[in-house]
């Protein structure tokens, strides 16, 4: 291993050599000395090695580390920060790409000093065709929050935190810390900063430096067990959070929410399954919304609410796109949506 560098950047992956080629030729053509690369591949069975291979021997700093066993994308990510020796980790996704620059961009800003990093994401579809979103933080400028802002940290980007692509993170700060009560959860990174709220320094950087592929996650197939349980259950977990610091990330219970139900119905993640396994033991009146949406077909729920949030937005965004790919006609409608764009 090389001398410490500023900047680990660390991924975790599996199963994803259709995807991490992208990510890495976008990591690779802006290398720098300040850099590595460490990537944490929890036993895949596609052609990920080989493909990873064929950067790591293009001799730049990257490092490769096959595991035997899958220990899951918060164990992964865990032993990537193990095995980084960068003084601040970014923790990468297998399957986004970084933008022209960031890297000189966010080595820049590092040398400022704090512990903890967040970066504006642009978010476009699978094949980087359309533009969903240019920005998820409504900041012109970078703003940093002391340690005892947390409040207003959260009410700036506390929904987004659930994105692991945008966090920087003092490297001693995280292994300082409890992770292995976080392994499961999905969002370890949140786990790691939010146990004790106020002990780190932030800056959000108003700069989008990586562009998401949506409709790409893993976790997709779960989409209602982690958006209505597993993410507003760890978030209402820490106890160093007021209620209203909370809610400005999440409602404690999202799944009794109608406008929530209808949406996650809309996209195929809500179905009689998801009611068995996870709603069927509540109360009945806290259920009764529930009941309700599942009475709705969920493909005429989806085309509906398609032409509704259309009829409004007026272009293709996040909410749109996911719509339209769970009812596979993201093809035969996106001509005639974007026509007019």
């Amino acid at each position: 291993m090389s001398k410490e560098k500023l900047l680990s950047i660390c991924i975790s992956t599996r199963n994803r050599g259709f995807t991490i080629s992208n990510t890495l030729q976008s990591i690779t053509s802006q290398f720098s000395e300040d850099i590595e690369v460490i990537i944490v591949d929890g036993n895949s069975s596609d052609d990920t090695e080989i493909v990873v291979n064929s950067f790591v021997n293009q001799g730049l700093d990257i490092y490769y580390h096959k595991e035997t066993v899958n220990s899951g994308v918060d164990g992964d990510y865990d032993k990537s920060v193990k095995y980084a020796s960068g003084k601040y980790c970014w923790l990468m996704t297998d399957d986004d790409v970084l933008k022209e620059g960031a890297i000189e961009y966010l080595l820049h800003r590092l040398r400022s000093d704090f512990d903890f990093y967040f970066i504006d994401t642009e978010v476009k579809n699978k094949d980087f065709s359309i533009t969903l979103n240019k920005s998820r933080v409504d900041i012109k400028e970078d703003r940093s929050f002391s340690r005892e802002q947390t409040s207003d940290l959260l009410n700036l980007i506390g929904s987004q935190m659930s994105y692991i692509g945008s966090v920087i993170i003092r490297r001693e700060f995280w292994l300082k810390r409890d992770r292995e009560s976080f392994y499961g959860s999905l969002f370890i990174h949140v786990g790691v900063l939010l146990q004790s709220p106020k002990s780190f320094s932030t800056l959000v950087i108003s700069k989008s430096l990586i562009i998401i592929r949506a409709g790409n996650a893993n976790w997709t197939p779960r989409w209602f067990e982690v958006w209505m349980f597993l993410w507003p259950n760890l978030i209402w977990s820490f106890e160093g959070l007021t209620e209203d610091e909370k809610k400005s990330v999440t409602p404690e219970y999202p799944w009794k929410s109608l406008k929530k139900l209808l949406y996650t119905r809309a996209v195929g993640s809500f179905s009689r399954r998801e009611y068995y396994l996870f709603l069927k033991d509540f109360k009945l009146s806290d259920r009764l919304n529930s009941i309700f949406v599942l009475l709705i077909p969920a493909k005429i729920l989806n085309f509906f609410l398609v032409i509704f949030l259309y009829a409004r937005k007026k272009t293709i965004n996040e909410e749109i796109y996911y719509l339209l790919i769970s009812n596979n006609c993201i093809e035969s409608l996106r001509n005639y949506f974007i026509a007019d764009e």
